[in-house]
């Protein structure tokens, strides 16, 4: 299950699989970065399931950049 969520700042994504797949992390990683988008904030499970929430920005703009690594730090300092 894959579940994408464009927010202001950037984009919210959740990916959920029943069974953990040796380099699916890193083939999801490498398709952002092919897609140029630059994951901020991520985490992470691959213990008997794989789950992944990362939130980033499509790098275009520097001033979004910067706004929106701020919007990650709040986001992290209210978890």
């Amino acid at each position: 299950m894959v579940y994408r969520e464009t927010q202001e700042e950037g984009f919210m994504i959740k990916v959920v699989c029943e069974r953990s797949c040796q380099g699916l992390l890193t083939f999801i990683l490498e398709g952002f970065e092919r897609l140029g988008l630059e994951v901020l904030q991520a985490r992470a499970s691959c213990v008997e399931s794989f789950s992944l929430e990362a939130f980033g920005i499509k790098v275009s703009n520097t001033n979004k950049v910067k706004h929106s690594l701020k919007h990650a730090k709040h986001i992290s300092d209210r978890n």
